[in-house]
């Protein structure tokens, strides 16, 4: 999780149901000292594993990025938006230890794939992103730990 390879593994890695498809992955970073650097990294990773969406959450923000599949080079990559990472995990409070908030995304994703109604945000900032592009690459999907155990 800290340290960047030469070559991204994603922290959390969602697969396509039945079939070895990225459909989604995320990357949890305790600090983001080079967010653009990480950013690189993820629309790399994601145009050379065919990846429509993919997450990047620290203990205060997450971004969300699809890919618009326009030309299938990184510029077709968009950042849909910046959220509270709290308001779209549904937590209490921000969780500051890395180890813990890699769990707290792994269970999020996993409650969305198999009942994702229920684990919507309430706030209405990402709930509309959320069901638009998460919930669709999560549906009957398997969560599947890149980095961590």
């Amino acid at each position: 999780m800290c340290a960047m390879p030469e070559h991204m593994q994603p922290d959390l890695i969602v697969l396509a149901p039945d079939v070895p498809d990225v459909a989604l992955i995320a990357e949890v970073r305790q600090e983001l000292l080079d967010r653009q650097a990480i950013e690189a990294q993820l629309r790399e990773y994601m145009l050379d594993n065919r990846c429509s969406v993919a997450l990047l959450v620290t203990p205060s923000k997450t971004w969300i990025y699809r890919d618009t599949l326009h030309d299938f080079t990184e510029a077709s990559i968009r950042e849909v938006g910046e959220f509270d990472t709290t308001e779209i995990l549904g937590l209490k409070r921000s969780l500051t230890n890395e180890v813990d908030l890699f769990h707290a995304v792994r269970e999020w994703l996993e409650h969305l794939a198999s009942a994702w109604a229920s684990a919507l945000p309430l706030a209405s900032g990402p709930r509309k992103p959320v069901v638009e592009y998460i919930v669709p690459a999560l549906i009957e999907g398997r969560v599947l730990s890149g980095s961590l155990a």
